[in-house]
């Protein structure tokens, strides 16, 4: 039982990594490779329980070090994940809906076309990802008080969305 311990401590450390790159991804607009929120909310929950259950077993020294670090670390991520979850779902009331999905000539690139429309709380606008396997997303263009994406493909990798010329190799 006392592997699952150290492995949850390691595996704490790499979780925190990867949300620490969600929201830096999220910031920059590069590749989101994390998954969702809620998964991450979830995990950070059960590094938690396995934190406590580590702190309450009787140990010293590095075991009850690294039972302490496990609980801060997970305690942490699940408090900020949380506040970051109420924020956005108090902050975000507007309704998407798919536009359309426009494919490069070689099909190498797709598009995902959204619209947005907050209502009186907001505003409406556009915006554009590319979607990758599994979760993975990039954000490529948004903007606001916009109704319709007028898609024109350059060359291969290279995209004019309502005159904002994109390159989607970077």
């Amino acid at each position: 039982m006392r592997y699952v311990y150290i492995i949850s401590f390691f595996f704490t450390l790499c979780w925190a990594a990867l949300t620490s790159y969600s929201w830096y991804s999220y910031v920059s607009r590069t590749w989101q490779v994390a998954p969702a929120d809620f998964i991450l909310l979830s995990v950070s929950m059960g590094l938690l329980v396995l934190g406590v259950m580590d702190t309450i077993r009787k140990g010293r020294g590095w075991s009850k070090a690294r039972a302490l670090v496990t609980l801060s670390i997970s305690l942490l991520l699940c408090f900020a994940l949380t506040a970051e979850m109420l924020f956005t779902s108090m902050f975000s009331l507007r309704e998407e809906t798919h536009m359309k999905t426009v494919e490069s000539p070689d099909g190498t690139y797709a598009l995902d076309i959204y619209s947005w429309d907050a209502g009186a709380a907001g505003s409406s606008g556009i915006r554009a990802q590319q979607n990758g396997p599994l979760w993975f997303t990039k954000p490529v263009y948004s903007k606001t008080d916009a109704r319709q994406a007028e898609v024109q493909w350059q060359e291969d990798g290279h995209v004019t969305i309502n005159g904002n010329h994109l390159s989607l190799r970077e």
